[in-house]
């Protein structure tokens, strides 16, 4: 059995799990390192089965917060680093014109 999957693929290669039962079965949490699309193919067709997942912009955030913390002794401030990461995300989005 599974309890976590992380994926490095490109998402644009369109990687799923070819046994998607085992999914259900084992409910392993997912994480796709890739940032964009935020929802890959992998991430929905994991959370069709009711996995846990975690979005490739929550790794970044979460390597940028410890990195924060073992640079400068110090807690990284979550919610504004957290903020930032996602509006430069939403910012820099290439289909943004298109959801406007």
């Amino acid at each position: 059995a599974q309890d976590l999957i992380i994926s490095t693929v490109p998402a644009a290669s369109g990687f799923r799990m070819p046994e998607e039962a085992r999914l259900a079965e084992h409910r392993p949490i997912v994480v796709d390192a890739a940032y964009r699309p935020r929802r890959t193919a992998l991430l929905q067709q994991a959370e069709a089965a009711g996995c846990l997942t975690f979005e490739g912009i929550d790794m970044l955030v979460e390597q940028g917060l410890r990195q924060m913390e073992v640079w400068s002794g110090r807690a990284a401030p979550r919610e504004a680093m957290d903020g930032a990461a996602r509006a430069f995300y939403d910012l820099t989005d290439p289909d943004r014109a298109k959801k406007m």
